[in-house]
């Protein structure tokens, strides 16, 4: 039987809670059952995620098979979590499931590579955009 881990992140409880109940529903429809749930309340950038430091802490002790998350951003929004994971997934020692399905089945890890590199991408975008603005905005008020 599968070891499946539940990971959910949102800024609000209501989200959280949203995406809880999505993934227990796709866990009940695949017929597994989740042996863990890790939550995390609060922004994406915030550092101090011990939903998430836990989770990886119990892959590394080889207690999850399968992560579910709601989508890639809620697992991997802070890059400093991407690498503590990204061998684990890459060489299918964990599987990584959305409600759309396997990110990392056989045959398919060149895709989660992709995707993990296009948002990684995404995120120095973001962080060059942010760095951008608070520059400009700090001009113009000097």
């Amino acid at each position: 039987m599968k070891k499946v881990a539940i990971y959910a992140r949102s800024g609000s409880e209501t989200a959280l809670a949203r995406q809880l109940g999505l993934l227990e529903a796709h866990a009940g429809a695949q017929a597994w059952t989740a042996s863990a749930v890790y939550t995390d309340l609060g922004k994406g950038s915030v550092r101090e995620r011990k939903g998430l430091s836990q989770l990886i802490a119990d892959v590394q002790a080889g207690l999850v098979d399968v992560i579910l998350v709601t989508e890639l951003s809620r697992l991997f929004r802070g890059r400093e979590f991407a690498p503590a994971l990204y061998d684990d997934l890459m060489t299918g020692k964990i599987g990584l499931a959305t409600p759309d399905g396997f990110l990392n089945e056989k045959g398919s890890m060149p895709l989660l590579g992709l995707a993990i590199s296009f948002h990684m991408l995404e995120m120095s975008r973001h962080d060059r955009r942010t760095a951008f603005a608070r520059t400009f905005d700090g001009a113009t008020h000097n």
